[in-house]
This record gives C-alpha cells, sequence and structure tokens, in this order.
C-alpha cells in the first residue's frame, strides 16, 4: 500500500473511533487492498467495522456527514464500509446480517443502506479473517470467526 492509502485509513479509523468510542471493537481492511489486487482506476477501498451493539440514529446521521468531508475522500473509486454486529463475526452463518452500510464515490456521493441481510458477506468475513488488516481495535483472530463450509 502507498502512503496515500495509509494517512487515509488512519484518518477513518481515527474518525470512526471517535464517533463509535465503547461501541467500537474494531476496523478491518477487507477486499482488494489486502489481496494484492488493488487498481485505483478500478478499486474501491473495502473496510468492516464491527460493533458490539446496533447503531443510533444520530450516530449514523453524523457517520454520513463525517464520510462526506473532504479529508475522508478515499482513494481510487471510493469507499464501501459495512458496521456489522459482534455475534454475526464471531459465528458466521448461511444468512448474515449487516447493521448499515456507507458506499462513497467521487461522483455520487454517500449512499447508506440500513440492516438487511446478506450471504456475500461471507465472503467478506473468509478474506477478512484470512488476510484482512485491523486498523484499529481486537485483533481479526478475537473477532471473526470461521466460515462454515456450507454446499
Amino acid at each position: 500500500m502507498d502512503d496515500q492509502i495509509d494517512d487515509y485509513l488512519d484518518r477513518l479509523a481515527t474518525t470512526l473511533q471517535s464517533l463509535l468510542k465503547k461501541q467500537l471493537t474494531g476496523v478491518y481492511l477487507s477486499g482488494s487492498l489486502v489481496m494484492d489486487d488493488w487498481i485505483p482506476t478500478n478499486s474501491d477501498v473495502d473496510v468492516m467495522c464491527i460493533v458490539d451493539r446496533p447503531l443510533k440514529d444520530s450516530v449514523k446521521l453524523k457517520l454520513v456527514d463525517q464520510l462526506a468531508e473532504e479529508r475522508l475522500v478515499p482513494p481510487g473509486l471510493g469507499l464501501e464500509l459495512v458496521f456489522v454486529l459482534e455475534d454475526e463475526v464471531l459465528k458466521p452463518h448461511s444468512l448474515p446480517s449487516y447493521e448499515y452500510v456507507l458506499t462513497f464515490q467521487r461522483d455520487i456521493g454517500v449512499k447508506v443502506k440500513e440492516e438487511g441481510m446478506d450471504e456475500g458477506l461471507l465472503m467478506d468475513f473468509t478474506i477478512c479473517y484470512q488476510s484482512g488488516k485491523t486498523l484499529i481495535g481486537k485483533p481479526i483472530e478475537e473477532v471473526f470467526g470461521v466460515v462454515p463450509n456450507h454446499g
């Protein structure tokens, strides 16, 4: 990773920690950046934020405001920031749920998805477990469980 990406990830992790405080379990880098497959013109930054309880609406609004600030404009195509409860990643099951998803793209700005389920999260959990990078918080091996083999 280059210095621009490292600086961005530091700012993002610090912002999340200041907003979420004790609710934050950890912030983890996933996706193409940890798979050595990141291409600035084609890739976004994938980050998982694990929390110990559901986010309050007031916190969600602050997150959107903070991510729209110039200092948090991500490198590459944008940012996908997925908030998941601890239990979902520690004991993964066939249809995991997310608490909140913030997507930032330069041309579009911030988009939000409220609570929902997504089996695609299993791949994200696996990437985090096997190759992810802890940006702040508990070590990955204490937070992410092994995704069961369904098939």
